[in-house]
């Protein structure tokens, strides 16, 4: 799933890494994810002035990992969707 340019920046702003280790506020991943890239993508993230979504992208695809901003993204969704059934549910049974 690719992150969308909201959710990266989302990321550098925090200061845990996709792994779950803690990382420094404006870097993409922690220091032992960020010398698991090959030296290109590594360069990639930080050579980039128009594009860092596409770097980051593959670096995340390339560690196995998941945007952490991505993944409260789709638990947030899960939850509206599950807070949406309920009031369905409840304005069926009023009926």
């Amino acid at each position: 799933m690719s992150v969308t340019k909201h959710q990266a920046f989302r990321d550098l702003a925090l200061t845990t890494c996709a792994c779950g280790a803690a990382k420094k506020r404006m870097m993409s991943h922690c220091r032992a994810c960020y010398f698991k890239l090959p030296r290109a993508m590594r360069q990639a993230l930080y050579n980039t002035h128009d594009d860092y979504i596409t770097p980051y992208n593959e670096s995340l695809k390339f560690l196995g990992l998941e945007s952490p901003s991505a993944r409260e993204d789709r638990r947030h969704a899960a939850a509206i969707r599950e807070g949406v059934q309920v009031v369905m549910k409840e304005v069926e049974l009023r009926q």
